[in-house]
């Protein structure tokens, strides 16, 4: 599959796909743009996934560049996954006392309302 062809079926963005090119094709490929198989799709479908959770480029770069090391780099990814699964459990927990507040602030209306009424 060429460039085009991925980041419309995709819904990959060329600036993503140029970058995965940069790491993954550098000096493999006569035309990075042109050739994309079975192994690429799958490791863009994971540089979207970690994009949406919120890894820096550079750590998407890190972790690929990690998978493609071997075997040995499996508790260095799994790190990186687990750092992040943390980060993502404080925002919900940062999250849910924002709307614990919003709770608190909507029942005082609605009891003020009721009083009024």
């Amino acid at each position: 599959m060429t460039r085009e062809e991925i980041a419309e079926r995709y819904k990959v963005p060329i600036s993503i796909l140029k970058a995965y090119e940069e790491w993954v094709f550098a000096g493999k490929r006569q035309d990075a743009g042109s050739a994309y198989g079975d192994e690429d799709v799958r490791c863009l479908g994971q540089m979207m996934c970690m994009l949406n959770l919120g890894f820096s480029i550079e750590n998407i770069e890190r972790y690929l560049r990690l998978q493609q090391s071997g075997v040995q780099a499996a508790p260095m990814c799994l790190q990186m996954l687990l750092k992040k699964r943390q980060e993502l459990l404080e925002e919900i927990h940062g999250l849910e006392e924002r709307i614990g507040c919003l709770d608190s602030m909507r029942q005082e209306l609605l009891a003020g309302a009721v009083h009024e009424g």
